[in-house]
């Protein structure tokens, strides 16, 4: 004598219907994740003598202040020999390049060192106009940064041997530009 099972499967559109709810539920929770995302402020970028492609660091906001979120740090390629595009990092060079760790975040500041840099600290924080500026200290000297440039030795396509690393910004007390070479 056969059992009968008193549980039914559910009917093939029942299923699909299922499935489809689920993915308006997943997908309605993603959305509302960047509720109130504003905009972003650039904070500089990187450029290289290998080609003319930049990285750029930009700081996510929301109502003119640091977005509160797991990566209110957005870094990402400009390639400017291309069709000026622009393309996340790889996660190789987020880990040894121009990744970023942040390594304090208070109400509209954030620490942090570049993957490539790990002793040179970063402060992203807000300036007298209001806007946010990433700052550093080189010599005693606390510098706005405007862009740092990595010069590459010759004929390295394949490796990262870098001659020098020049960060260009702006004296924070005299505003004066100013050009600081940091050793990598």
């Amino acid at each position: 004598m056969k059992s009968e099972s008193k549980f039914a499967f559910p009917s093939k559109n029942f299923r699909k219907l299922l499935v489809a709810i689920f993915a308006l539920v997943s997908f309605s929770s993603f959305a509302t994740e960047n509720k109130g995302f504003d905009n972003e402020i650039s904070l500089f970028k990187i450029e290289r003598n290998r080609d003319c492609d930049e990285v750029i660091y930009n700081v996510k906001i929301t109502d003119n202040r640091i977005r509160r979120c797991k990566n209110p740090l957005h870094i990402f390629w400009q390639l400017n020999s291309g069709n000026s595009e622009t393309k996340p990092l790889t996660l190789i060079q987020k880990k040894y390049g121009y990744g970023v760790n942040i390594t304090k975040e208070l109400p509209n500041e954030i620490h942090f060192t570049i993957a490539a840099l790990p002793n040179q600290p970063f402060i992203v924080k807000e300036i007298k106009s209001g806007t946010l500026k990433a700052f550093t200290n080189i010599d005693n000297q606390e510098i706005a940064v405007n862009s740092i440039s990595i010069s590459f030795v010759e004929g390295t396509k394949w490796t990262a041997e870098i001659s020098y690393v020049q960060l260009n910004g702006t004296d924070a007390d005299t505003n004066k530009e100013i050009e600081k070479i940091i050793q990598p």
